[in-house]
C-alpha cells in the first residue's frame, strides 16, 4: 500500500530518488540538475582530507553544503552520516576522528554504499562502515541521544 503525504506517493518518490542517485554513482559524468563531483567539493571549500578520499566516491559527489563549515571534528568522536551517498563526508570524517573513532554512514542506495566500501577499503581506514537504511527508520529527534556524538546529514 502506497503511502501518500498532500497527493505524493512516497513510495514513488523514494524510487525516483534510488534512480537518480544510482545513476550518479553509475554515471558520474552525466550533467544532472544539482551539482557533483570534485569540483562541487572545491566550490564547497571542502577541507584538505578530501585530497585523501578515492576519486571513484569523490566523483559521486552529490552534497548539499559544506558540513565541515561548522567544524573539525575531534579525535576519538563518534559519527553518523546519514544520507552517506558515495562516502566522501564518512570518509573525511573517518580520517579527522582517527582510529580511535567510528563513522557510520547510512544511504539507501545499494550502488552508492558499494562505492563508499570501495573507497574505503582502498583507503585503509578501519573506523568507518557503511550501512544501507533510511531516515525515516530513526527515532525522532526529542527521544534520539547523541551524548558524545555527532549526527549529520549529508552525501
Amino acid at each position: 500500500m502506497a503511502v501518500e503525504i498532500a497527493g505524493l506517493d512516497v513510495e514513488t518518490l523514494k524510487s525516483e530518488i534510488k534512480k537518480t542517485y544510482a545513476r550518479v554513482s553509475t554515471a558520474p559524468e552525466e550533467d544532472f540538475i544539482f551539482p557533483t563531483g570534485r569540483a562541487w567539493t572545491q566550490a564547497l571549500g571542502y577541507p584538505a582530507e578530501v585530497d585523501q578520499v578515492p576519486e571513484g566516491a569523490v566523483e559521486s559527489f552529490a552534497g548539499l553544503s559544506n558540513p565541515w563549515q561548522l567544524g573539525r571534528l575531534a579525535p576519538g568522536e563518534h559519527v553518523l552520516d546519514v544520507g552517506s551517498g558515495s562516502g566522501t563526508d564518512s570518509l573525511i570524517a573517518a580520517q579527522m576522528v582517527g582510529p580511535e573513532g567510528r563513522v557510520v554512514g547510512i544511504d539507501m542506495t545499494t550502488t552508492m554504499l558499494e562505492k563508499a566500501r570501495a573507497a574505503a577499503e582502498e583507503m585503509g581506514v578501519a573506523n568507518v562502515e557503511f550501512v544501507e537504511g533510511e531516515r525515516s527508520g530513526f527515532p525522532s529527534k526529542q527521544r534520539a541521544s547523541t551524548s558524545s556524538s555527532r549526527m549529520g546529514s549529508s552525501t
